[in-house]
């Protein structure tokens, strides 16, 4: 009698990439806080291979036709992941002193709430356990930063908004994006 898959075991891997995937951008915040740039690489290369188990846990739940949210909760965290290796790794832009950072971070708290929601799905617990994983990260941000806060203004009321963010530079450079909304 051929053996069922386990797809406890599925949703367990999901769980697991989800909390690596926030530890490791955790040490990227840390290595980039302190100029380690060799760490902040490798650390940023592993994050991305996460990928990988992302693409394999949707790819089972789709083929097993399981329920909707198996396949779509982790989708917006594989595109996340695939971006940043695109533009960071095979295409070298700097588009975090673009206008494209706030799309870029909104795409991962997207990512990012699927995969709570996922973690949710598997079990209170691990909801619970991903949530206060998740809220490392920005804690770390403002820690190792001190400054990391994007400061929105309105420049024009309900038209266009302004938001500084500080470089990863190590003279603490500023730069500005502007974002127009109509």
């Amino acid at each position: 009698m051929p053996q069922r898959f386990d797809f406890h075991r599925l949703d367990l891997l999901c769980f697991g990439v989800a909390v690596l995937l926030n530890l490791l951008l955790i040490g990227v915040f840390i290595c980039r806080g302190r100029s380690w740039g060799r760490g902040e690489y490798i650390l940023g290369l592993v994050a991305v291979a996460m990928v990988l188990p992302l693409l394999l846990v949707v790819w089972h739940n789709l083929v097993a036709k399981r329920e909707w949210w198996s396949f779509i909760l982790p989708l917006p965290m594989i595109g996340f992941l695939l971006l940043e290796f695109i533009l960071d790794d095979l295409a070298n832009i700097n588009f975090r002193a673009s206008g494209f950072l706030l799309l870029y971070i909104i795409i991962y708290y997207l990512g990012l709430f699927g995969l709570i929601g996922y973690s949710f799905l598997l079990g209170k617990i691990y909801g619970w356990i991903m949530l206060v994983v998740s809220s490392l990260l920005p804690q770390t941000v403002v820690k190792q930063r001190k400054t990391a806060i994007l400061m929105l203004r309105t420049i024009q009321p309900g038209r266009r908004f302004e938001f500084l963010c500080e470089t990863g530079t190590a003279t603490g450079s500023w730069f500005k994006n502007r974002i127009d909304l109509g």
